[in-house]
């Protein structure tokens, strides 16, 4: 059985943990999905479970990746060229001022209207990349700030006819047991 755990919010990390360790027991795959890790690394992971950021997932949209392209990877590299020979100490303290004092203030404004304007971006990476591929069974809801993306994945999974994973809200009831339309 393989569980895709949606642990947006990190409310409730040990117990979704503990369910994953349960899942991994009895032979199946577990998957955490959460949109930051800080919470997570506290807490001792058992082997088998894997822990997947949102921004992995978001990192091949073609916004983010101009962004990156434009705002780290040119200017860094013509200032990296310049700092060959004698001028390398000026060089590297152009770079370190340039991202600590630009780069990363204009990557936060970016990404801030980013997720502002492809809201829902995030919730077709996850249907796209995780729960379309078809190796999973259960699709768990384990707080109350994953309940949204629970919904929609619900929703999208009943608008189409393949085989699918169920959207469960305790571990306690994986086996079919029929829910209702959320």
């Amino acid at each position: 059985m393989n569980v895709l755990f949606l642990g947006v919010g990190n409310s409730r990390v040990k117990s979704t943990i503990a369910e994953s360790e349960q899942i991994i027991r009895d032979g199946g795959r577990a998957l955490i999905l959460t949109d930051t890790f800080r919470p997570w690394q506290k807490e001792a992971m058992p082997d088998g479970v894997e822990l997947i950021g949102l921004g992995s997932l978001e990192k091949g949209h073609w916004p983010l990746g101009t962004e990156r392209l434009l705002l780290f990877r040119l200017p860094d590299g013509i200032l990296r060229a310049i700092g060959r020979g004698p001028a390398r100490e000026f060089s590297t303290r152009a770079r370190r001022v340039y991202k600590e004092r630009f780069a990363e203030r204009v990557h936060r404004r970016f990404m801030s209207r980013y997720r502002r304007l492809w809201h829902n971006r995030n919730h077709d990476l996850v249907m796209s990349s995780l729960v379309r591929r078809g190796d999973l069974d259960y699709v768990m809801v384990t707080n109350y700030a994953s309940m949204t993306w629970g919904a929609h994945i619900q929703r999208d999974l009943d608008a189409t006819s393949t085989p699918r994973p169920k959207v469960r809200f305790n571990i306690d009831n994986l086996e079919d047991v029929p829910l209702r339309n959320v």
